[in-house]
């Protein structure tokens, strides 16, 4: 991960049982200079759940 040096964002869910936030806290700890959002009350399925939450986030990030 420490060779990643391209802006990079991880998006966690604050209550997914699938993975667990610590995968993405290392995966932020990892990539110098990477934005962690984490979507509260957002389970696995974060992306159709709270579709118009991580649409924001991404094309904040993207400056769409």
């Amino acid at each position: 991960m420490a060779k990643i040096a391209r802006p990079t964002l991880v998006i966690a869910a604050s209550n997914d049982q699938a993975v667990a936030i610590h995968h993405a806290r290392m995966l932020h700890d990892g990539i110098a200079g990477s934005r962690l959002v984490i979507i509260d009350d957002a389970d696995h399925a974060l992306i159709w759940a709270h579709s118009d939450e991580f649409e924001w986030v991404t094309d904040g990030f993207l400056g769409a």
